[in-house]
């Protein structure tokens, strides 16, 4: 979700964010928050970096991070 602090910081309607955002085709996801933020005028960019490349990342960035669920696998011994 969006922070509502976010949005004032950037100096944007909150209404027009959010009735942009939440309308996007690929609601919710980097490319919905990427095209509205574009749409308001708020110069922006999205990449998919390899952690080799994070020391490349600006010092005020929005991330985007996925956690890959913990797989635990069980079995039924006998004995």
């Amino acid at each position: 979700m969006i922070s509502i602090s976010l949005i004032r910081n950037l100096g944007i309607d909150e209404y027009e964010f959010n009735f942009q955002f939440h309308s996007h085709s690929n609601y919710p996801s980097a490319l919905a928050l990427s095209d509205t933020l574009n749409f308001l005028g708020v110069d922006n960019s999205a990449y998919e970096l390899e952690k080799e490349y994070w020391n490349e990342i600006p010092t005020d960035f929005i991330t985007q991070y996925n956690i890959v669920p913990l797989k635990v696998w069980t079995a039924n011994l006998k004995s």
